[in-house]
């Protein structure tokens, strides 16, 4: 699921004086109706740090896009642009219900999809806390890689073979299938005798006498 963690822009400078970073501040009003909170925690709800980070990652793409804008240049979709690292990350508070995060990203003039991100926390009386600070980098969501043809195919490759030198254990004897007319034979050197040959030997008996 896809939160919106950015309620509002409260600033925003594309074109700083030289030397200087360009930033972004945004605002997230946390509401006791966000559903995260009910796991997070049932007897003491509070934002999870994760999406403190991700509200920072979504300040983050919206200035690169805007930056983008006011260079002219052929520029990625918002959505293109993901998290890719996060360092130095440091957490000092946290957010519940009724409290703000007003969250600030500022570039990197080494690098043009890394920030410099901070957050504090606004309490309803106006008080306010740090809530993180550390530094993120964005990178452009790679193209799906086209499915392979020979994965596809109905017909499948056989297995390769063993490669030279490499020991092939001997498989095992399969053992055969019973048979239910081999089971009624007798051992070896026993002979079963039939009724039918019986009678006929009692019979042979009797004419002999």
């Amino acid at each position: 699921m896809h939160y919106q963690l950015i309620d509002q822009i409260l600033s925003i400078d594309t074109d700083p004086p030289p030397g200087q970073p360009a930033t972004l501040t945004a605002l997230k009003n946390l509401a006791a109706s966000e559903d995260y909170l009910q796991d997070h925690f049932p007897t003491f709800p509070v934002m999870p740090g994760v999406l403190m980070v991700e509200a920072a990652v979504q300040a983050a793409r919206a200035l690169a896009v805007e930056l983008a804008k006011a260079a002219a240049v052929d520029r990625t979709p918002a959505d293109r642009l993901v998290l890719a690292e996060v360092a130095a990350l440091k957490f000092a508070g946290f957010v519940a219900p009724g409290d703000a995060l007003l969250v600030r990203v500022t570039t990197d003039p080494a690098d043009a999809r890394s920030f410099k991100a901070s957050a504090e926390r606004r309490g309803p009386a106006g008080e306010t806390a740090k809530a993180f600070a550390g530094k993120i980098r964005l990178r452009e969501l790679e193209a799906q890689a086209s499915p392979n043809p020979a994965l596809t195919s109905s017909k499948r490759a056989p297995p390769p073979g063993p490669h030279p030198g490499e020991h092939v254990p001997r498989a095992r004897p399969t053992p055969a299938t019973t048979n239910p007319i081999n089971e009624r034979r007798p051992p070896q050197g026993h002979t079963r005798l039939t009724s039918a040959y019986k009678i006929r030997l009692w019979d042979r008996g009797i004419r002999r006498r």
